[in-house]
């Protein structure tokens, strides 16, 4: 160690140790670069501060942020529109096929069953686990939402008496 000053590791050259001073602030100040070395207690109040500073900026900035993003992804919505669509007719097909296919399925098995047939010659798909196919339920049309005038959930009310098959589905066309 030297006479004035102790060795510390150097934030400029972090491979070595280098000798600090006193003469300049009377605090540990690194030769190479002039930096004030701090105690670790004094850094970490300093890292506390900025990142004091760091987070206020962030809420500065965040309404900027949210803004810009909302018109990004509009922006990005508008120009690959087309193409999400067509994945999502693509998707809605499929359903739509794999759907008709359990119930072609479903009547063939239980038409086959009805002759005599026994199931373990056809080894048929287990369709326990999706429900019963044979008719589809659904949570009934409900109440009337309270924003209705009284004519209007009179109306909903005849729907409800008058078409039974209507249900929750259908609440945005009722």
């Amino acid at each position: 160690m030297g006479a004035l000053g102790r060795f510390v590791r150097c934030g400029r050259q972090k491979s070595r140790y280098l000798e600090t001073s006193l003469f300049q602030t009377g605090r540990p100040q690194c030769r190479c670069t002039g930096a004030l070395l701090l105690s670790g207690e004094q850094h970490a109040r300093e890292l506390s501060a900025e990142s004091e500073a760091i987070a206020e900026a962030i809420k500065l900035l965040a309404p900027g942020i949210s803004r810009a993003r909302k018109e990004y992804s509009r922006k990005v919505a508008e120009q690959r529109g087309e193409e999400y669509q067509a994945i999502v007719e693509r998707i809605v097909d499929a359903a739509k096929a794999l759907g008709d296919a359990f119930l072609v399925h479903h009547e063939f098995i239980n038409s086959q069953g009805l002759d005599g047939v026994s199931w373990r010659y056809f080894r048929p798909l287990n369709l326990d686990q999706f429900g019963n196919l044979d008719e589809p339920t659904a949570a009934a049309l409900g109440k009337p939402p309270k924003w209705m005038t009284e004519a209007q959930a009179s109306a909903w009310r005849t729907f409800e008496a008058e078409a039974p098959w209507l249900n929750y589905s259908h609440r945005a066309l009722v």
